[in-house]
């Protein structure tokens, strides 16, 4: 089975919203993610991890707006 490169998933991904320094977040993220993978079942499936990626993206970038006063679009502007 070809296992998917996650980080590069994230890069992109962080990409696409418009951060500057997507390699370096997504490197941090991909750490982070790597130690709670480590809390969870062993069985958990690829595509159930990418969810999880994609979740607490979405849910650090509505905090991200929320904090600077500004809707979703403006905040991915300006995170970078």
């Amino acid at each position: 089975m070809v296992v998917p490169d996650f980080e590069l998933i994230c890069e992109i991904m962080l990409v696409a919203e418009g951060f500057l320094e997507a390699r370096l977040l997504a490197r941090k993220f991909i750490t982070l993610y790597s130690l709670c993978k480590e809390l969870l079942s062993k069985q958990v499936m690829v595509f159930a991890i990418y969810c999880y990626i994609n979740t607490i993206f979405s849910c650090c970038m509505a905090i991200y707006a929320h904090l600077c006063g500004e809707n979703m679009a403006q905040a991915a502007t300006n995170a970078g």
